[in-house]
């Protein structure tokens, strides 16, 4: 029997975070390495787009070379973009780009109380069928029950077999908490 279990791909929302300078890179780490390290441990990243809009040819290029293949990058595109079009950087980042998530009005449909965003990938249409997105405060995610709750709530709205995407943000958040719901996904068979 096939296993239909949607998957969870638990990623972080940027990846230079002062909480984690200390607990998560160490104290020596230069900050210019840190996208590399990040990448070591988590096989994704979701732009905010005030750091994708401002990117220019050699920023994309060096985030391109500190991370290996398979990797992706995945942009925000906050209010409809404003004066920020992300194809340029999209077109740059390649086979790198994961896909954009789309936060609008009318593209923006609600889960209970989470945010359910548009992903749009290349070749197919701006679809929440295709693979739901959601962004997540890292403060909201509570305790590892919290957690199981959130996640086997979140794999009963989707459709069988999705990739689901799940970007933990916020000011103090501590990648403890992001490699504790990436391993639960993991023993729940959702990753």
């Amino acid at each position: 029997m096939p296993d239909n279990r949607p998957r969870f791909h638990i990623l972080a929302v940027g990846w230079d975070h002062p909480a984690w300078q200390g607990s998560f890179y160490p104290d020596d780490l230069p900050q210019d390495w840190r996208l590399t390290y990040y990448a070591n441990e988590v096989p994704g990243v979701l732009l905010p787009q005030t750091l994708w809009c401002k990117a220019d040819e050699a920023q994309v290029e060096s985030w391109i070379d500190d991370v290996e293949e398979g990797f992706r990058f995945y942009l925000a595109l906050e209010g409809g973009g404003g004066a920020c079009a992300p194809a340029a950087v999209a077109n740059l980042l390649g086979e790198y780009l994961g896909g954009i998530v789309v936060d609008s009005v009318t593209q923006t449909a609600r889960t209970g109380e989470i945010p359910c965003f548009t992903l749009a990938t290349k070749g197919q249409p701006l679809s929440e069928a295709v693979s739901p997105a959601y962004r997540l405060a890292a403060e909201s995610l509570g305790n590892l029950r919290a957690q199981r709750a959130l996640l086997e709530s979140l794999a009963g709205k989707v459709p069988e077999g999705a990739d689901v995407l799940l970007f933990i943000e916020g000011d103090r958040m501590d990648m403890a908490v992001l490699k504790d719901l990436r391993q639960l996904a993991q023993l729940l068979g959702l990753a």
